[in-house]
């Protein structure tokens, strides 16, 4: 962000998860939003060139680097655990970028020449996503874009590369070892210093794992869903084995992403939190006004948290999944489809 206003561009959008803070921050700076899963993403700006976009997606990755191999290295010779966890997550910024920052630097070069030669559509191949960029040369159906996009993968391993070796990486140089090494015996204040740095490790170890590698839902909360949609939307009309179906797709659906895979899970946990603020065991042992209350305090959660995303996006599909299914057409009276057939009289009032 600040490279890209110090080269004389301009910023829109800054998209920092729920999880990071990012529903904090969008109280004070109004060009950050928490409606992402990513803990830092600037999806609007204005570079006021090449140049200035290069600068402002590396400026992140070298001030961290710069930053963490440092105190990465003191703490491998002060033998300190608990600034080695917390200065490796800056140190291997770079690598942590590979599919990101760094392949959106590389991008940045590669587009510019391709487009100067002709080929126009070469720009939508930069993106800070590599899986989004992979979307689109898919896409634009040329091997050329495939080229392309696998010189930006190389050009990325050879950044992050070469900015781990300029900062100096994380380890210091070997140094002799002595003859005999003397073993330094345990005090109470080096147990506390290693338990902290494992306590720190393992913290960050949780939060990707939460964020990048959600698990699927149990079978309780399986069950807790299909009470969930009951709620949102009644299917007392359909038979046992439709209710099955629709929550199999329901599930099918939100699942392959990794978003609403996370959000599937934490939405949940939000409703079970709030059914034992009212008294019952979980969100299914709640009185049917109660599970109300819970669901509409999920509805009104912060924009762009998790239990709000959660809300809606179980609500829109559930709504798509039943109003498009033969049985709710009966209901409404629609003998068939709207399309291919249509409804000729749609302007007319309808009858009792």
């Amino acid at each position: 962000m600040l490279g890209c206003v110090a080269t004389g561009g301009s910023v829109t959008r800054l998209e920092i998860s729920p999880l990071y803070g990012g529903a904090f921050f969008a109280h004070f700076f109004p060009w950050i939003t928490s409606e992402s899963e990513y803990a830092g993403r600037l999806s609007g700006f204005r570079p006021a060139g090449d140049l200035s976009y290069l600068v402002t997606v590396l400026a992140p990755l070298v001030i961290l680097c710069a930053a963490g191999s440092p105190l990465a290295r003191l703490a491998v010779r002060r033998r300190r655990p608990w600034l080695l966890g917390l200065s490796l997550s800056a140190a291997l910024q770079p690598l942590a970028a590979l599919t990101g920052d760094c392949y959106e630097a590389a991008s940045i070069p590669i587009t510019r020449f391709a487009s100067a030669a002709g080929i126009d559509w070469a720009l939508r191949l930069r993106g800070d996503d590599l899986v989004k960029v992979a979307a689109q040369a898919a896409a634009a159906q040329s091997p050329i874009a495939w080229v392309l996009f696998a010189a930006g993968c190389a050009g990325g391993v050879l950044i992050a590369a070469a900015t781990l070796v300029a900062c100096g990486g994380v380890a210091p140089p070997a140094a002799q070892p002595p003859s005999q090494p003397a073993l330094r015996p345990w005090t109470r204040r080096s147990l506390l210093r290693t338990g902290l740095g494992i306590v720190l490790l393992g913290a960050g170890s949780w939060i990707l794992k939460r964020v990048y590698f959600p698990r699927r839902l149990a079978p309780a909360e399986r069950h807790t869903l299909a009470v969930l949609l009951e709620v949102l939307v009644p299917t007392t009309e359909f038979s046992e084995e439709d209710r099955v179906a629709l929550l199999d797709r329901l599930l099918r659906d939100c699942e392959a992403k990794r978003r609403t895979r996370r959000a599937l899970v934490e939405g949940l946990h939000f409703l079970n939190s709030k059914a034992r603020e009212l008294g019952a065991q979980d969100f299914v042992g709640l009185a049917a006004d109660q599970r109300q209350s819970a669901v509409e305090a999920c509805a009104q959660s912060a924009a762009g948290s998790v239990p709000q995303f959660f809300y809606r996006t179980v609500r829109d599909r559930a709504m798509q999944l039943v109003y498009s299914h033969p049985t709710t057409w009966k209901r409404l009276r629609f003998p068939h489809p709207p399309q291919p057939e249509g409804y000729p009289d749609y302007q007319e009032p309808p009858s009792a």
